[in-house]
């Protein structure tokens, strides 16, 4: 090797330092990363430093290859080494003598290293250049590094079932795959001393990408199932081998056709197979990165919508759960709602805030079920865990923690398709569980301020209401005071026998109303057919249609739809304001008195339109008619189209009230349509009580 053959080689040696450098340094400042990440970067710092030293001071292009790979391998041993240490920095009195003993071939492999190294380093540089002695330290050298990084590697994979989800997996799994890599090339260069001991330098540059690149893909996917490593094992060398047959294509062409030097071709040849496997790699981590947002994006929109629609927080958990399940393909999932401090609770089912489980799951911020041991937990914590087996869970997930929304678990069913979590999915999943916590902390806060505004009413109201009871409970009062001394009075006695259920029901009303102003309901959103109940309404009305010489007319669309609201609701509305219209006829001393009841499909809706041929509302009074208080009676007390209104439009429906333009007023109740099979409409009520002609039927 020329000189100039040389200072290329150390010039690229000192780049591979300097890349080792900036990766360190990108991995330790990266966000979200944890302590085990940037104890590796530590690492791959310390066997940058290691291989600059070694460009500098190395007189020849083969020694600097050589020590080049020792640096990898060197940094790839210190690391299960910094795992031991910071085991018995943690626990130092804690199984001592089991951690030495563990260690204690790591030590013996480290001392022979030791020693073989300058030993093979002076008999290489004490030999005349035309007869070198690479000597026995050749071969043992390699053959220890070889036996250090498969030890490495059968240990971890050996014990790969007993690791928990912590911050030391993803440092553990990838020196797993870091030293197997090594083990390959160093056994390779153990048995080819013979001849030209060092392979030419475009093997060493593609070992080293290929054991580079494929720690960096591991540490990047944070992968920790078997089957899921194998794949991307399997992939990643498919991409090593299409890459180093690029390699050996244009390095041939560049030498043999081009007639160019052997050291530069085989840095651009080097060049353009690092630059083909980081675009096939990223292309792949890219494609798989943009499912994973699209999937975030899809989920935040739905949890959108669930937090502004008027649901409770049971069945808002529901909703969320089902998507869920259906966001990260699982069987099903349970979101469980912190109670206490640190105490997750749905229903029967517990996570308690003590115990072995808790500690690994407060620490990670998720477990998989495949690295659960509810065998080791006290047995009160396996008592409350039971349900982890039974629904069954694979993955436990701890939702980030603040004072700003609810703090909640998701547990989530068997997984249908791969059967282990990426880091990148579980990240995605923190995302996901943050927007479901926001989320719930929406819907009860909007709860608890629907619930406030309507004390803050009863406030606001209390002193109607006393006045409101306060008068009949004085003409009761009266009538007692008076009741002694006129009982025999037979008009008195007639009166008073008349006043005082009138006066009795009027407080009842009241107390009512007020009651029911102040009561949180909960509501049974459905699909259901309104003919029915229409029909039933009618009838119960008939009674006081009848007595108030009210004729009433029904017209209702051709099919009967299904609809999508709290039927018992729609009823309470529809019993309100035909009583409210008969009550508004029964003061005319001329004119029809007809009460129609009709309905009609519009677009997506289905309008029920309430309609009378009284006098009407007025203007002023129809602009605040559904505000509290607010009444076109003289004894009304104002809360009646206040209340059916509020719980019209939490079971999504629409109450609209306008002056028909013919006369009378015009309610109208819209309901969403629902997916279903229609039936047919009810025949037509009404009562002959008035000889006026039917109402014909109105557009909305």
């Amino acid at each position: 090797m020329d000189a100039f053959d040389e200072l290329i080689v150390n010039y690229l040696l000192n780049i591979c330092g300097g890349l080792f450098i900036a990766i360190a340094a990108i991995i330790y400042r990266a966000n979200k990363l944890r302590a085990s990440n940037r104890a590796f970067s530590l690492l791959v710092l310390i066997g940058g430093i290691w291989t600059i030293n070694y460009g500098f001071i190395t007189r020849g292009g083969d020694n600097a290859i050589l020590h080049l790979r020792i640096g990898a391998a060197v940094a790839a041993f210190l690391a299960p080494t910094l795992i031991i240490v910071r085991d018995f920095v943690a626990n130092p009195r804690a199984r001592f003598n089991l951690i030495a003993k563990n260690t204690l071939p790591w030590i013996a492999l480290a001392i022979a290293l030791a020693a073989l190294t300058p030993a093979d380093w002076f008999i290489r540089n004490n030999s005349t250049v035309s007869s070198i002695n690479y000597g026995p330290g050749w071969l043992w050298q390699h053959l220890v590094i070889s036996a250090a990084m498969a030890y490495i590697a059968w240990s971890g994979w050996s014990h790969r079932r007993q690791l928990r989800g912590t911050a030391r997996d993803e440092m553990g799994i990838a020196v797993i795959f870091a030293a197997g890599a090594v083990t390959v090339i160093s056994a390779f260069l153990a048995f080819h001393h013979s001849g030209d001991p060092l392979p030419p330098p475009e093997f060493g540059l593609v070992a080293i990408l290929y054991a580079s690149r494929l720690t960096w893909v591991l540490l990047a996917r944070g992968v920790y199932d078997a089957r899921v490593l194998i794949s991307l094992v399997t992939r990643t060398v498919a991409i090593i081998l299409g890459a180093s047959a690029v390699f050996f294509c244009i390095y041939w062409l560049l030498k043999i056709k081009a007639g160019i030097n052997e050291t530069a071709a085989a840095i651009v040849a080097s060049i353009a197979a690092a630059a083909l496997v980081n675009y096939i790699t990223q292309f792949f981590l890219a494609k798989h990165n943009a499912l994973l947002y699209r999937s975030i994006a899809g989920f935040q929109r739905e949890v959108q919508e669930v937090a502004r629609s008027a649901l409770t927080q049971e069945k808002a958990l529901l909703q969320l759960e089902r998507i869920f399940a259906e966001y990260t393909n699982t069987a099903d999932a349970l979101i469980l709602i912190e109670t206490g401090r640190n105490v997750y609770q749905r229903g029967t089912y517990r996570f308690p805030d003590r115990g072995l489980v808790w500690q690994r799951l407060n620490r990670s911020g998720w477990l998989a079920r495949d690295t659960m041991d509810l065998t080791s937990v006290a047995a009160h914590d396996r008592d409350a865990l039971r349900w982890i087996d039974e629904r069954p869970v694979s993955l436990l997930m701890l939702g980030p923690r603040s004072e700003q929304h609810l703090n909640i678990v998701v547990a989530l069913g068997r997984r249908q398709s791969a059967p282990a979590y990426t880091f990148y999915e579980l990240e995605c999943l923190s995302l996901m569980i943050e927007s479901a916590a926001i989320a719930l902390t929406t819907i009860d806060a909007s709860t608890q301020a629907q619930h406030a505004g309507q004390m803050m009413a009863l406030g606001l109201i209390s002193a109607s209401v006393v006045h409101e009871i306060k008068q009949p409970l004085a003409a009761l009062r009266l009538f007692f005071k008076m009741l002694p001394s006129r009982y025999e009075d037979p008009r008195f006695r007639e009166q008073y026998f008349d006043i005082i259920p009138d006066e009795l029901a009027r407080v009842e009303a009241t107390l009512s109303e007020f009651l029911r102003l102040g009561r949180t309901e909960s509501y049974h959103v459905r699909i259901f057919n309104p003919s029915a109940l229409i029909h039933e309404v009618l009838t119960l009305i008939q009674p006081k249609a009848t007595a108030c010489r009210v004729q009433v007319v029904t017209d209702f669309a051709a099919r009967d739809p299904s609809l999508r609201g709290d039927p018992q609701v729609l009823k309470q509305a529809l019993l309100n304001l035909t009583l409210n219209a008969i009550q508004a006829m029964s003061g005319l001393r001329a004119g029809p008195r007809i009460l129609f009841v009709g309905t009609t499909l519009v677009g997506e809706k289905c309008e029920i339109a309430i309609r009378d041929t009284g006098p009407g509302i007025s203007p002023v009074i129809l602009e605040k008619l559904f505000r509290p208080f607010v009444s076109t009676k003289e004894d009304g007390f104002g809360l009646g189209l206040y209340i059916t209104r509020d719980q019209v439009v939490k079971t999504g429906g629409e109450l609209i009230a306008r002056n028909d333009p013919i006369g009378g007023a015009c309610f109208l109740l819209l309901y969403p349509l629902a997916t279903g099979n229609a039936t047919d409409a009810p025949p037509q009520i009404a009562s002959s009580t008035a000889s006026t002609p039917p109402l014909p039927a109105r557009s909305a």
